[in-house]
């Protein structure tokens, strides 16, 4: 209720919502807030994939739901509500959007993550007010998992593709703006689903930490989650075992601080 309150009293004209899997009560408090605002509503995560015609049809306000990654899809609602667009059909156009016009199911393209010939950098406008409060600060480097657990959420999330890589530029770019706004010390976390599903990988996401932060005297660290096969391999012998210890001994030196295992 207090939510509630606090939405209808700022009275958005956008409301974006992030829906965890198994959410209780979600189209009763959508439609409390539709009922007492006039905003479009952009539903996101997991949760939202459940919500049927019937549902946002009860909700009665304009619904859209952003099915996989949602970096492009975000970057073109903004220009798309920034712009006071009035014609649904200009929608059709952004990827990975579902909604309800006249009457029926609109399903847009379907984009598995951002390119890398147009890298999306989360928004620099806030920044420093954030690392001046102590906010966690975030940085990716990767989609996706190849493990395909049964009871994940992950691969549904980036539409069925496994494990992918971002530019290395992308992080080194965004690292040393954080570096830059102020953040000289403390945690990075990671928000990679299986950032050590690549050895390369994890030994290029290391390196450029080291390399910042000798580049600009800062101490940074970072942490990470990953599946508990790519720490120890109890197959591996010989020198593929000393080179998957050697790169996590690398992390280690070059700031690694901790380790979500999954």
């Amino acid at each position: 209720k207090e939510e509630v309150q606090e939405i209808v009293e700022f009275q958005p004209t956008v409301l974006w919502v992030s829906i965890q899997p198994l959410a209780q009560g979600i189209v009763p408090f959508l439609k409390e807030i539709a009922d007492k605002t006039n905003c479009v509503m952009v539903l996101g995560n997991i949760g939202s994939r459940g919500l049927t015609k019937k549902d946002l049809e009860e909700i009665g306000s304009f619904v859209i739901v952003v099915e996989g990654r949602g970096e492009s899809a975000t970057v073109q609602l903004i220009n798309y509500f920034q712009n006071s667009h009035s014609d649904t059909a200009v929608l059709s156009d952004i990827p990975n959007l579902k909604y309800l016009y006249k009457g029926s199911f609109i399903t847009t393209k379907k984009e598995h993550c951002p390119s890398s010939a147009n890298p999306i950098y989360p928004s620099l406008l806030k920044l420093e007010e954030a690392i001046s409060r102590g906010d966690c600060i975030n940085a990716s480097s990767s989609y996706g998992c190849n493990g395909g657990c049964v009871f994940c959420t992950v691969k549904s999330i980036n539409n069925g593709v496994g494990w992918n890589k971002r530019d290395y530029r992308e992080l080194y770019y965004w690292l040393e703006n954080i570096i830059k706004k102020g953040k000289t010390e403390g945690s990075v976390s990671m928000s990679d689903d299986d950032l050590a599903s690549n050895l390369d990988h994890l030994r290029e996401v290391s390196r450029i930490f080291s390399e910042l932060n000798k580049k600009y005297n800062v101490n940074l660290t970072f942490d990470f989650s990953t599946r508990a096969d790519h720490f120890v391999v109890k197959s591996e012998t010989g020198e593929k075992k000393e080179l998957r210890e050697s790169v996590w001994r690398y992390a280690k030196e070059s700031g690694l601080g901790s380790v979500f295992i999954g």
